[in-house]
């Protein structure tokens, strides 16, 4: 509508899509071997285990729910900590008494943050590319 895009900018246009969809698709694939290697090691089950003592307090529970999704959202993908915790984490909240909307939030707000924090921030290493600006800058703000 604007006339903005010309016929070289059109040809163009699908090299740079694939170009960033690549480097999309090399974090995502190494989180996804983080997470290979996570379930390899039985972290899963060993997590727990470790939140079994603490079913009598969901507060409780549940700030240590919220940093270990953090912490993992900080060095994961996002899709690949769901995966990883939501098994592990679930069916031990709900015993708790927390409802599942709850948990879910915590979820969702813990990775949203995690995903912007250092020192892995997915989502800045992803703007960083499409914006084309350094990465040290992008960490500085």
């Amino acid at each position: 509508l604007q006339r903005q895009l010309s016929l070289v900018g059109l040809w163009n246009s699908p090299r740079e899509t694939v170009r960033l969809t690549a480097s999309i698709y090399v974090i995502i694939a190494a989180a996804s071997v983080v997470n290979w290697l996570l379930n390899y090691a039985q972290v899963a089950s060993e997590f727990a285990q470790l939140l079994e003592p603490f079913g009598h307090s969901p507060t409780l529970m549940l700030f240590i729910i919220s940093a270990v999704i953090f912490v993992c959202g900080m060095l994961m993908e996002e899709v690949s900590v769901l995966m990883l915790l939501t098994p592990i984490v679930a069916p031990v909240a709900l015993a708790a008494g927390v409802d599942p909307v709850h948990l879910g939030l915590i979820f969702t707000l813990n990775i949203t943050i995690a995903l912007i924090t250092p020192p892995m921030g997915a989502c800045l290493f992803i703007v960083a590319t499409i914006s084309r600006l350094d990465i040290l800058e992008m960490f500085k703000g």
